[in-house]
């Protein structure tokens, strides 16, 4: 995995979903994670928390929390297939961000993701702020797993 710089520069945009009800998930993943919005080519989903909400800072560094709390919000792409009735939009706007990027293989990998996320930037002394975008994304018959945060670094 890198740690990137993403500098976007029109906004991305998903239609917001209702968090799922907590008995939908009883294993270690969150119960937005159940959507089943990935199966389409193209198809997204977003879900979103505070830095706090996912990790605990310790001396030797940032580490996740388990199991994984529900998201703040969830969201997926217009052109998931999915119902979304009017829930509103969850939009990430221009600007610069910190990425990383995985591949999607089970729960484990999503924490794997999110975890070395976090233990990068502490590691690499780099601050980001603002609330934790996870993107996964349907592409090349394999989902994608993306973590952005907004760069403390204005350019």
């Amino acid at each position: 995995m890198e740690f990137l710089t993403l500098r976007l520069g029109a906004p991305l945009s998903w239609n917001t979903i209702p968090p799922a009800p907590p008995e939908v998930g009883p294993d270690k993943s969150p119960p937005a994670f159940a959507v089943p919005v990935l199966a389409r080519e193209g198809s997204e989903a977003v879900f979103i928390w505070t830095r706090e909400q996912l990790a605990s800072d310790s001396e030797d560094g940032p580490h996740l929390r388990s199991p994984l709390p529900q998201p703040l919000k969830a969201g997926i792409s217009d052109n998931s297939g999915a119902s979304t009735s009017q829930h509103g939009r969850i939009v990430l706007p221009a600007g610069t961000y910190l990425f990383c990027q995985g591949r999607l293989k089970d729960t484990e990998s999503i924490e794997q993701t999110l975890e070395w996320f976090f233990r990068e930037a502490w590691w690499t002394r780099t601050t980001c702020r603002g609330p934790v975008y996870l993107r996964l994304i349907r592409e090349d018959a394999k989902t994608a797993v993306q973590v952005i945060v907004e760069s403390s670094i204005k350019e």
